[in-house]
C-alpha cells in the first residue's frame, strides 16, 4: 500500500522515489494482477481492491475492472472530501495520480 511518508516539511525531499514493491509468485488459483498507484492505495486497501475486482469480473465478465476501480475511487473521495458526488470527467483536474491496471489471467 502506498503511502506518502514526509519526514521533514521544512527541507526537501518531501517524498521518496523508493517504490513499494510487492512480490508474489502467480499460482493456479490467482485470477487477476491489479498494478496501481498510491493514488489507489491512499483510498483502498489492498484487500478492498481485490474484492472489488473480483466482485466485478463475477458481475461483468467483459468489463473493464480497472476503470471500475477508479469509479470506484472517485466516489470514495468524494465522498471523503465532503462531496456527494463527482463527475468522471473532473478526474484528471483533481487526481493526477492515479494508474491502474488489472491483469486477468
Amino acid at each position: 500500500m502506498g503511502i506518502l511518508r514526509v519526514r521533514d516539511l521544512k527541507s526537501p525531499p518531501y517524498i521518496s522515489t523508493q517504490p513499494s514493491l510487492n512480490v508474489h509468485r502467480i499460482s493456479g488459483s490467482d485470477q487477476f494482477v491489479i498494478v496501481g498507484s498510491d493514488g489507489l492505495f491512499d483510498f483502498f486497501s489492498n484487500d478492498e481492491a481485490v474484492k472489488l475486482v473480483e466482485s466485478y469480473i463475477l458481475s461483468t465478465p467483459f468489463g473493464d475492472p480497472a476503470k471500475f476501480l477508479i469509479e470506484q475511487l472517485v466516489a470514495r473521495a468524494a465522498v471523503s472530501a465532503g462531496h456527494f458526488s463527482i463527475s468522471y470527467a473532473k478526474l484528471n483536474f483533481i487526481f493526477i495520480n492515479i494508474n491502474v491496471v488489472c491483469f486477468i489471467i
